[in-house]
């Protein structure tokens, strides 16, 4: 980061050095091109290599074991917040204690500061990078949404305003705007020309204007706008990087005239200048608006008319000095610094002892863990009982990377370890089973023999007598209740070891005592009263053995007890649940554990809480119809596995007509739909299908043909039949348990998906001899009508008596083979209270077209290599 900091700021100050230079002697285009180097060093955060020339070289870069005041801890979250002590150096302090202290200068004098190691440092560390990356995240997130708002609302503005203005030869569409003071190009992904009103009808002033947007679009500046809106987000707080960006607009400005210029003939060039002067706006730039305007100070458009009278031109040694000097730039700061001066130019002296590993060292050699550390470790291990394996085994080369997941280091061996100078590593074993492990500390002395450290050993509670050693409350344990929770007293129990194992593999403290201290179950509605699906809040307590060496992390708590710290279940996820489901015969199955954070998140969404009244229900529901008890529970299971093999072919059969078409859908897509259909309703697994008869079924068969998944209508909610080629599954639906007004029947819900694809308009196609407008006339009038009319039965799209009312064609392609259009219709909707036939600018007829409906659409075709037009795109818009 700090890399980056740098070497993007050398690299700005020297381009607007050069600029100042060779301003006036160097063409305007090359000129504008310098601002790509600064915006490649802005937008790329890392460096390619280290180099002996590279700007970091000069930075004078501590030793990489001595702390420095950015990584001072300065507090821990959630707990007590060591003092910080300031004294006076001690040329006679142990230099092991002395790595503990930082250095700061006061009044020209030099002092350290210090922890004060009689307070309690316990919680998650914060630092003083820590809080400046908070800052710059903070600062750089600010700016980004000011940046997104300020041309949203420009956007908006032009979006309600604009009116289309035919330009030939333009390679962009061009709009009239009354809310631009000048000509102006915008849009990132689909940029348009804007004028003003009162150029559409002056001609060579409006020629000049669209010539010198099209020029900024040809330079790509509609891109280079906003990747400089990128750059002063992530470099707010660089005053540098900000003059940059008016800079940079301002040579934008000035390489487009030259363009342009180029472009319409020098003739021109005077009648240029003076369109300039009549169409810039004597404003200042909004540097945050991506749009190309004609805005500057008195100063600036002075600029600009003395460099289209001057004509810069580039001399060849001019040329060549400035790409020189470029490169020697680039090359000093798009690399790292030298590693060898990084390696021995703050190297401590021989008094100062690292409080770290030689982390340069060579690699160990491939055969060092099987002939050098694994007979000590199996040698030390068997001292203290413990039968490790060989093959299970983790190598750590740093205290770091040990702190990094938490495991505890003893201060015997932070000492042996500051006092060699030799290699030092770090390894995990563990017995076969995993359940058991220890850490051992190797190192390599002077004389390249390796030994093992006598540091004290991490062992874990053997896994399986873990639950035995949990306590209950006697307030859980009471009467009756213990008979009712004695399934779910025994998930807790089994939960809690877990958490146990887990605490003593990361940090080597052992559990010495643990406590469940509440079930509570929750409020889940109807899941309860129609599933028997219970959801309990888990609470619980841990005693770690060793109290002086707690290390919290994960968003972890704790409660003092009796003059001991107790760590609590809550962590940064919040607190666990359980859920659990009673089967027809009375036995509790577990369903899984959820967090507080994940009810909230997942299940308390505006959505969920519609269907389910609160996220404890949608919770319970949803795990309960998610979970696979031997394939019989929920037809939600069976419809993902539908989908596993890829696309899924969908048929409607109606009872009158037999199998009506087949269509492809994307089975992740079906799926997902399907899914969310039958989660609303209620299910109960029958033994056959049902005997009613159905006015129409669908049937979903899996891509490779061994699956398949029906789904009926009948008098109630639908019937559901699942078959995979050896077995068939039926389930019944019931009424959801909310107020269900909102829902429909399973059958209708998959119909709703079949109608789409039957009603698609990529089905339209047509073989027609004539030109692009006569093929989009008869589009209109004839294909989209039939299109409409011929659906199957009872499709929501479907209607008759069509009549298009007006129609106009707005595009045609150079080659003749796209036409786009819109078209406005006139209609008898076979189904009126359809949620399909009202989706946008649909409305009622009156006079001659009072009882039908009328709505507005644009269209696209396109003569494909089959001969035929194909309808390529359908909208309201």
């Amino acid at each position: 980061m700090l890399e980056w900091i740098i070497s993007s700021a050398v690299l700005t100050a020297i381009v607007i050095a050069l600029r100042c230079i060779f301003k006036g002697k160097i063409s305007l285009r090359v000129q504008y091109a310098l601002w790509a180097l600064v915006l490649l060093r802005l937008l790329v955060p890392v460096t390619f290599g280290s180099t002996g020339f590279s700007v970091m070289n000069l930075i004078d870069r501590p030793a990489a074991a001595a702390p420095s005041l950015s990584s001072a801890t300065v507090g821990y979250a959630g707990e007590e917040t060591p003092y910080i002590v300031v004294v006076a150096p001690d040329a006679n302090t142990d230099p092991v204690q002395q790595n503990e202290r930082y250095t700061i200068t006061i009044s020209g004098l030099t002092w350290q500061i210090e922890p004060n190691t009689a307070a309690v440092k316990t919680g998650t560390p914060i630092t003083v990078s820590d809080i400046l990356m908070i800052v710059w995240i903070a600062g750089a997130g600010m700016i980004a949404l000011w940046f997104l708002i300020t041309n949203l609302r420009f956007y908006f503005k032009l979006r309600h305003s604009r009116k289309a203005l035919e330009i030939g030869g333009c390679p962009l569409p061009v709009y009239t705007s009354d809310q631009i003071d000048t000509p102006c190009l915008f849009g990132l992904i689909r940029p348009a020309i804007y004028v003003t009103p009162e150029l559409s009808d002056r001609f060579p002033v409006l020629r000049y204007a669209i010539e010198h947007e099209a020029t900024h679009y040809r330079h790509g500046d509609h891109i280079w706008s906003v990747l400089r809106g990128v750059c002063l987000a992530l470099h707010w707080y660089n005053p540098l990087v900000w003059l940059a960006a008016v800079l940079s607009r301002n040579d934008a400005e000035l390489a487009c005239d030259e363009a342009t210029i180029k472009r319409i003939g020098e003739e021109n060039r005077a009648e240029y200048g003076r369109t300039l002067i009549e169409l810039t706006c004597e404003k200042r730039p909004a540097i945050f608006v991506t749009a190309t305007t004609m805005t500057g100070s008195g100063r600036n458009i002075k600029e600009r008319i003395r460099l289209i009278v001057k004509k810069p031109r580039t001399a060849a040694y001019t040329l060549i000095a400035l790409l020189l000097i470029a490169a020697i730039t680039v090359g000093c700061t798009f690399t790292g610094a030298n590693e060898e001066n990084t390696e021995q130019g703050s190297q401590p002296s021989e008094s100062e002892t690292s409080m770290e590993p030689d982390e340069t060292a060579d690699e160990y050699p491939d055969d060092w863990f099987a002939g050098e550390a694994w007979p000590l470790a199996k040698e030390y291990a068997e001292k203290i009982g413990l039968s490790i394996s060989e093959d299970r085994y983790t190598v750590y080369r740093n205290m770091e990377e040990m702190q990094e997941i938490g495991l505890y280091i003893s201060d015997n061996h932070s000492t042996v370890s500051n006092r060699t100078k030799e290699k030092t590593v770090d390894v995990v074993f563990s017995d076969s089973d995993g359940i058991k492990s220890i850490q051992v500390s190797f190192v390599q002395t002077a004389d390249g023999n390796w030994e093992a450290l006598s540091n004290d050993a991490v062992m874990l509670i053997d896994g399986g007598s873990l639950k035995d050693k949990i306590r209950v409350s006697d307030e859980i344990t009471e009467g009756e209740r213990s008979e009712f929770l004695a399934p779910v007293i025994d998930f807790a129990r089994d939960y809690v070891a877990q958490s146990i194992a887990m605490w003593n593999t990361n940090t080597g403290n052992p559990i010495a005592d643990a406590e469940i201290t509440g079930i509570t179950q929750m409020n889940t509605g109807t899941a309860s009263l129609y599933h028997t699906i219970n959801l309990y809040l888990l609470e619980y307590r841990l005693l770690p053995e060793d109290q002086r060496n707690i290390k919290l992390a994960d968003g972890m708590q704790t409660e003092l007890i009796g003059g001991q710290k107790w760590i609590t279940e809550h962590s940064s996820s919040g607190q666990p649940y359980l859920l659990l489901l009673r089967s027809t015969t009375d036995e509790w199955m577990r369903i899984g554990t959820l967090d507080s954070a994940t009810i909230e998140q997942d299940y308390g969404t505006p959505e969920m809480l519609e269907w389910y009244g609160n996220a404890y229900t949608a919770a319970a529901m949803q795990m309960y119809h998610d979970f696979d008890a031997k394939g019989a529970i929920h037809p939600t299971v069976s419809i993902r596995s539908l989908a596993e093999s890829g696309d899924i072919s969908l048929t409607l059969y109606l009872a009158d007509e037999g199998a009506w078409n087949t269509y492809t859908s994307d089975g992740q897509y079906f799926s997902a739909s399907v899914h969310n259909a039958l989660c609303a309703l209620n299910w109960t697994r029958v033994e056959a299908p049902s005997t009613e008869p159905s006015d129409y079924w669908l049937t979903a068969v899996s891509a490779d043909g061994t699956k398949s998944m029906t789904f009926r209508a009948d008098s109630g909610w639908g019937t559901v039949e699942y078959s995979d080629g050896n077995t068939v599954s039926v389930w019944s639906a019931e009424a959801p348990s909310l107020d269900y007004e909102y829902y429909c029947p399973i059958a209708d819900s998959v119909r709703r998906l079949y109608d789409g694809m039957d009603a698609d308009y990529e089905r339209i196609s047509f073989h027609f001899d004539g030109t692009p407008t006569e093929a989009a006339y008869f589009f209109v009038n004839t294909a989209f009508g039939e299109h409409m009319h011929t659906l199957e039965p009872g499709n929501g799209y479907g209607a008759d008596d069509y009549e298009v009312t007006r129609w106009s064609v707005r595009k045609i392609s150079e080659d003749g083979k796209t036409v786009e259009g819109g078209f406005e219709c006139a209609f008898v909707p076979w189904n009126a209270e359809s949620g399909e036939i009202w989706a946008g600018n649909t409305y009622e007829g009156t006079d001659q077209y009072a009882g039908k409906l009328i709505f507005y659409r644009t269209f696209a075709l396109e003569l494909q290599d089959d001969g035929n037009w194909h309808c390529i795109g359908l909208g309201t818009g």
